[in-house]
């Protein structure tokens, strides 16, 4: 009985609550591609001291990068190759809470991890940027978001499948002894 629930309530909780869901075994190379994407922004938006090759890189992967559609409608927002004044505390923030949370998900220490504490902290980051950053901060909220979400898909993943260790042994037995009650009743018939 409780396998015929798990496999029939949580495919269906995971299409409701997961618009963004993904193949499992992709999840790993779209959160480093998410991670990328998030580095990126934060390095053009703050302007990271880089040698001129470096920044030539970063120019190059910048343009390339803007207006890109990724997963769920998470778009791009455009980035100039010019730092924005005034935006070292978006690096802070990045270093601090969203870059731990993109690489270990609910398992990092960062406060983003919870949707209600993280809609705050955005709110209180986009208090100390300029407006010409914002759209930046928006994205990388929107990532925060995305990554919850596999990080979601990942615990009903786990136990829709964990709960094959359980069922398949079971079923076996199942099978023996069904096999051990009719040769028992038709032996004393």
């Amino acid at each position: 009985i409780w396998g015929l629930i798990l496999q029939n309530l949580l495919p269906r909780r995971m299409i409701d609550t997961l618009p963004a869901d993904t193949t499992y075994a992709q999840m790993d190379s779209l959160v480093n591609q998410l991670r990328a994407d998030a580095d990126q922004l934060v390095s053009a938006t703050c302007g990271k001291t880089e040698t001129p090759v470096e920044e030539a890189v970063r120019a190059e992967v910048v343009s390339a990068i803007v207006g890109v559609v990724r997963l769920a409608g998470t778009r791009m927002p455009p980035v100039d190759a010019v730092p924005i004044p005034e935006a070292e505390p978006l690096a802070a923030f990045y270093r601090d809470q969203v870059a731990p949370f993109l690489n270990e998900g609910m398992a990092s220490d960062s406060r983003v991890a919870s949707a209600s504490e993280a809609a705050v902290l955005f709110r209180n980051c986009k208090l100390q940027l300029p407006p010409a950053a914002h759209e930046v901060l928006d994205a990388l909220e929107r990532f925060c978001q995305q990554r919850r979400q596999w990080d979601r898909q990942a615990r009903l993943h786990f136990w829709l499948h964990s709960w094959l260790w359980v069922h398949f042994p079971l079923s076996a037995a199942l099978v023996v002894l069904m096999a051990a009650h009719i040769f028992v009743a038709l032996k004393y018939w």
